[in-house]
């Protein structure tokens, strides 16, 4: 009963040598993902939200200084995410006689008078902004991470 010992051995031995094949095809044909930004969409919406606050709290307390927090919050929000990303950070804020404009990736601002809207070029993405009598805030963040590019208004 002992005959045919050494088909058992190569029996097991290729069972042995696929499981091995098996486990190492497995780990180098893995599927990754490219980076979704779903951190900077959260930030995006916390600003979003942050944004609207401070602007509450602006017309409660003192509506002069609406602008000065707006453009503080602003500021160290875009030191924070450009920290993790490569960003752009620009906003605009004013009414139908005057208002301005403030590129936060290089910390220039500009002033505009008697204007209703501005269009803007941002590389391949233009948009135009429309201000009437009341005062507006408007934002457009966008990043650069892998090749890709998101926007957040």
């Amino acid at each position: 009963m002992i005959k045919n010992k050494r088909g058992q051995f190569f029996v097991i031995f290729a069972v042995l040598l696929g499981v091995i094949i098996l486990v190492g095809a497995t780990q180098i044909n893995k599927i990754s993902s490219k980076s979704d930004f779903n951190g900077f969409r959260l930030r995006c919406e916390n600003y979003k939200n942050e944004i609207f606050e401070i602007s509450k709290y602006a017309v409660i307390h003192d509506k002069s200084q609406e602008f000065t927090l707006l453009d503080q919050f602003s500021k160290n929000f875009f030191s924070y995410t450009n920290q993790s990303y490569k960003t752009e950070m620009f906003y605009l804020y004013g009414n139908s006689t005057s208002f301005i404009f403030t590129n936060a990736s290089d910390g220039n601002q500009e002033s505009y008078l008697d204007t209703t809207d501005i269009t803007i070029p941002y590389g391949k993405i233009s948009r135009t902004y429309n201000f009437n009598k009341d005062n507006r805030f408007y934002f457009l963040i966008k990043i650069e991470k892998g090749g890709d590019i998101y926007v957040c208004e």
